[in-house]
C-alpha cells in the first residue's frame, strides 16, 4: 500500500509542474478600493477590426474616433440598465478521479436602452443592428470606465441574442429597446 502511494504522490507532483503560480498579491495596503459595477454603453465591433499595438493601440482614443467615424465601432446609446449575469457553464469529466472541468461558457449581457431619438432613428439603428448582430462583435464600456473587449488584437466577442423594441401594453407612450446577447470567451 505503502509502495502505490509513493508511485502516486510522484505522478501527482510531475503533473503539478503544469500548474501556473498564482499573481501576487496586488493589495498591498490596507486602503480598499472599489470600482463602480454595471454596463454604461455596449460596442459592436464590425467583424474583422483590429487594433494593432505598434500602429494603432487600442487605448489611443483618436484611433476610436477614427473607427467609430468609419462606421468600424459603434457605440450604443448610454444602457438605462445594464447586467452582465452569472455564466452558463459546461462540464464534463476530465479524469475518473477527478472533478468535472468548465469546457464552454456562455456569458450574457442583458440592457435596455431608454434615450430614443426624436426623429426616430433609433429605430434604424437597432433594426440595422438586429438583422446584421452576426457581422459584429460585442464589448462594452463599464461603469467604471473601463473597456471590456476580448483582446487588444481582435477585440470583442461575437453575440447571438435578440433586440427587441418595447412599448408600454397599457398607453404605448413607454418605449424602449431591451436587449439580450449571449456569447462566449
Amino acid at each position: 500500500m505503502v509502495f502505490f502511494k509513493t508511485l502516486n504522490h510522484i505522478f501527482m507532483s510531475f503533473l503539478s509542474d503544469c500548474t501556473p503560480n498564482l499573481p501576487i498579491n496586488y493589495q498591498q495596503s490596507c486602503n480598499v478600493v472599489t470600482r463602480t459595477s454595471g454596463i454604461k454603453f455596449l460596442i459592436f465591433f464590425k467583424n474583422g477590426v483590429t487594433f494593432d499595438e505598434s500602429t494603432d493601440p487600442i487605448t489611443d482614443w483618436e484611433n476610436w474616433q477614427t473607427k467609430v467615424a468609419n462606421g468600424d465601432i459603434i457605440i450604443t446609446p448610454e444602457l438605462a440598465t445594464g447586467e452582465h449575469p452569472e455564466t452558463d457553464d459546461t462540464t464534463e469529466p476530465i479524469s475518473t478521479c477527478g472533478t468535472d472541468a468548465v469546457v464552454n461558457e456562455t456569458h450574457s449581457i442583458n440592457g435596455t436602452v431608454k434615450k430614443l431619438d426624436a426623429d426616430e432613428k433609433d429605430f434604424t439603428f437597432f433594426n440595422t443592428l438586429k438583422t446584421n448582430l452576426y457581422n459584429y462583435n460585442v464589448g462594452w464600456i463599464g461603469c467604471d470606465g473601463l473597456v471590456y473587449v476580448g483582446s487588444n488584437t481582435s477585440p470583442g466577442f461575437t453575440p447571438n441574442g435578440k433586440i427587441n423594441h418595447v412599448q408600454d401594453e397599457n398607453d404605448g407612450t413607454f418605449q424602449r429597446y431591451v436587449l439580450n446577447l449571449t456569447f462566449k470567451y
